[in-house]
């Protein structure tokens, strides 16, 4: 739950439950957001276990820096639909953007424990739990982010 808080996923999915208007399908793409980001880690963090990799510092900042310019990204998107009639989300988007909030924040230090781990069994494990509470907590998240809006916007669709 404190990494699907963290305020970077907080504003990504802010983006694309705000046009949902089912509290199933916000639950579906905070799910589908959770998978994007598990790949990722799961991807990066086998890498590190099979190979042995290690990080640079500059590397870490260039994976934070490509969150950055999606979450702005994001942000012009949606500014720029801030008139237009919601569309359903396809479930490419929440995750691709899993995939990329993967790269940085709390994944990354996720990711940075893998090979202080010495059993190479016990460091998969270590992802596998990672990604699925993830999974499970981005979801609840996007209900806690969706739940208020779809109740802002019934009176206001029955006016309408």
């Amino acid at each position: 739950m404190r990494h699907a808080t963290d305020p970077d996923h907080v504003i990504a999915v802010t983006t694309i439950v705000t046009s949902e208007r089912s509290l199933a399908r916000a639950a579906r793409i905070g799910a589908l957001w959770g998978l994007g980001h598990s790949l990722t880690i799961l991807l990066v963090g086998g890498a590190i276990i099979v190979f042995k990799l290690a990080f640079s510092l500059r590397l870490g900042l260039s994976m934070e820096l490509t969150v950055a310019v999606m979450l702005i990204l994001l942000g012009v998107l949606n500014l720029m639909n801030v008139n237009a009639r919601p569309v359903p989300v396809s479930p490419a988007r929440p995750v691709l953007i899993g995939v990329v909030h993967g790269l940085a924040g709390s994944a990354g230090a996720a990711i940075l424990i893998v090979p202080l781990i010495d059993d190479p069994r016990f460091a998969a494990l270590y992802l596998v739990v990672f990604g699925l509470g993830t999974i499970a907590g981005m979801s609840l998240v996007t209900l806690a982010i969706a739940l208020p809006a779809l109740a802002a916007g019934a009176p206001t669709a029955r006016v309408q």
